[in-house]
């Protein structure tokens, strides 16, 4: 169970920091550069939790596990070259929730769990995420 919550831990980080890169703010260079080094850090936990899924996990939950990180990567990309729009990297967003949803109810079907359909919705309240870029553009400014 701690390989699958590190896993999505891993997934939730890396999509936090894409989007902050692409939708919230424009960040400094060097702010950039940190922001990218966590992106490849998150990115090398979600790898090193695949490996541990494909020794332990059913192959529906690893096809799944894979499936996110290609998204993932396709998110991460334009953190890494010329900034895609605001629609595309919403949209890219939109297909990792997807896969991620995915990756769990695979999961809890595996884990043996009932009622998996529908536990997969990460919506954010987007209250919390305006606090953040608020708390952040505070600290910028500072």
């Amino acid at each position: 169970m701690e390989i699958f919550v590190l896993f999505l831990d891993a997934s939730f980080k890396h999509a936090s920091l894409c989007r902050t890169v692409l939708v919230d703010v424009t960040p400094s260079q060097p702010e950039l550069n940190r922001l990218r080094s966590d992106i490849l850090e998150a990115h090398d936990v979600a790898t090193r939790g695949l490996t541990h899924l494909r020794l332990l996990a059913p192959p529906a939950v690893v096809e799944a596990a894979t499936e996110l990180l290609n998204a993932e990567y396709l998110l991460a990309k334009p953190c890494f070259s010329e900034p895609s729009s605001r629609e595309e990297a919403l949209e890219l967003i939109r297909t990792v929730r997807k896969r991620r949803a995915q990756m769990l109810e695979s999961t809890r079907s595996a884990l043996g769990l009932r009622e998996t359909k529908g536990t997969g919705d990460f919506e954010l309240n987007l209250s919390w995420r305006d606090l953040r870029k608020r708390l952040n553009d505070a600290t910028t400014e500072e």
